[in-house]
């Protein structure tokens, strides 16, 4: 936590307002520094947090362009303990083409929750034969 808070420390003080910075599209440290303000009893400072972030994904693509968002509204929604609507942006995620930072659905504790779910396994699984078949086609074009 205190990397964090040395990164942004009006972010863990409750008494200042949320301020996503001049780059809100680090929404990957948010997303992390919520998950251990949650971990370590600062669960209203996350919540605020996560619901300025999901707000701020409104109007940006999921997969395109240097603001793709890509799962991020997953995992907020997961750490706002909403996993309907964590499933519902997993499973819209996954019927596009491919996205690259599809395996930390493995592996970060914030999918914890939802894990074990059958339209979770079916996600996952769709985005891992997306990328296996990207890979295979960069390969025959001689890309990799």
């Amino acid at each position: 936590r205190g990397m964090f808070e040395a990164w942004q420390p009006d972010l863990f003080d409750a008494a200042q307002p949320i301020d996503l910075g001049e780059h809100p599209e680090d929404n990957d440290g948010l997303i992390e520094a919520s998950y251990l303000m949650q971990q370590t009893g600062d669960a209203e400072r996350a919540e605020q947090i996560l619901l300025a972030l999901l707000e701020s994904l409104q109007g940006e693509y999921r997969n395109r362009g240097a603001h793709a968002y890509g799962f991020d509204d997953v995992a907020i929604y997961a750490l706002l303990d909403r996993p309907e609507e964590a499933l519902t942006a997993l499973e819209e995620a996954a019927a596009l083409p491919y996205l690259s930072d599809w395996s930390e659905l493995e592996f970060m504790p914030y999918f914890d929750a939802l894990r074990g779910d059958p339209r979770f396994d079916s996600a996952l699984n769709r985005l891992s034969m997306a990328a296996d078949e990207a890979r295979k086609q960069a390969e025959a074009e001689g890309l990799l």
